[in-house]
């Protein structure tokens, strides 16, 4: 391709094909999901969603109680702590 031009030959006739005769689709297969941005391309694997849901959630849930502890001044206490969450997810 030159210029935005594509030369092609079939059947000894010679066609010429621009970017007006162009369009480009991108598409992803299940389980996957597709978005296209001004910088890239982000795919993404959607088989495993709710299990990262649930994981996210507990890494998020762990690290605001830390940050309570802290701020109330538990931290110096060595003992393990027992926390009952009740979610849907």
């Amino acid at each position: 391709m030159t210029k935005g031009k594509f030369k092609i030959k079939i059947n000894k006739k010679k066609y010429e094909i621009t970017k007006e005769y162009v369009q480009i689709v991108q598409r992803a297969k299940e389980p996957y999901g597709i978005k296209m941005l001004n910088y890239g391309t982000i795919l993404i694997n959607s088989e495993h969603m709710d299990e990262l849901l649930r994981e996210g959630f507990s890494r998020q849930s762990i690290r605001n109680f830390q940050d309570i502890r802290k701020k109330i001044n538990l931290t110096q206490f060595k003992k393990s702590t027992i926390i009952n969450i009740k979610s849907d997810i």
